[in-house]
């Protein structure tokens, strides 16, 4: 998973985290520093149940008042 921010910056994220014991938990990054105003894009690739790797993306954006 890359969190990458405004002006195209990689943003540092905690390792991802996942409860073991529950079948359908997600996946967690943590932040390790506050986000500024702008749009970031999730990369994120993940192994499937018959092993082929998939991948996505998504964008957000913050906007404090």
């Amino acid at each position: 998973m890359q969190l990458i921010g405004p002006e195209n910056r990689l943003i540092p994220t905690a390792n991802l985290t996942r409860d073991d014991a529950k079948p359908d938990a997600p996946v967690v990054a943590r932040l390790v520093t506050e986000l500024a105003n702008g749009v970031y894009t999730v990369n994120w690739t993940a192994g499937s149940a018959d092993g082929h790797a998939v991948k996505g993306a998504y964008r957000f954006t913050v906007k404090t008042p």
